[in-house]
């Protein structure tokens, strides 16, 4: 089964970063507050390669902490044939300043979708209510290939 590039996809919510501690508060509701999605097409596979689709994942994002060390809860769901599954689900320390905090996730063999795109929406859950900003940039990326090697 040769190994194929299948799609890769940008979603850029923010571009560029916001004075810290004056972007929108995040959430502190599951499953928080939205930061991007993308569409991975995958109808170019080759019927061999189907059920080996690896999809890799990387999201960043400018978080702000107004008070004392807190964290934030990052979660990737996918969105396929109808049905909407959580593939990765992340604590990030935020300290009292602004840092630029990251994902990597990967969904391996997802399956195969009938309409032959793949989903993923990104989402950040403050730990508590109006303390962490979202101040900014905020990129999620996608990258998917199938097939094994000879």
């Amino acid at each position: 089964m040769p190994i194929q590039f299948l799609d890769i996809r940008t979603s850029q919510a923010i571009s560029n970063g916001v004075p810290s501690g004056t972007g929108s508060f995040i959430s502190d509701v599951a499953p928080g507050t939205f930061l991007g999605g993308i569409g991975v097409i995958t109808k170019g596979a080759l019927q061999q390669n189907k059920n080996d689709i690896r999809v890799q994942l990387r999201l960043s994002a400018g978080v702000t902490s107004e008070i004392s060390e807190n964290f934030v809860t990052f979660r990737v769901y996918r969105i396929s044939n109808g049905v909407t599954t959580l593939i990765f689900q992340g604590n990030q320390v935020v300290p009292p300043a602004t840092i630029i905090a990251g994902i990597v996730a990967s969904d391996f063999q997802p399956p195969f979708p009938t309409n032959g795109q793949i989903v993923y929406q990104t989402y950040v859950q403050a730990n508590l209510a109006n303390v962490i900003h979202l101040d900014g940039p905020v990129s999620f990326n996608g990258t998917a290939a199938t097939g094994t090697s000879p």
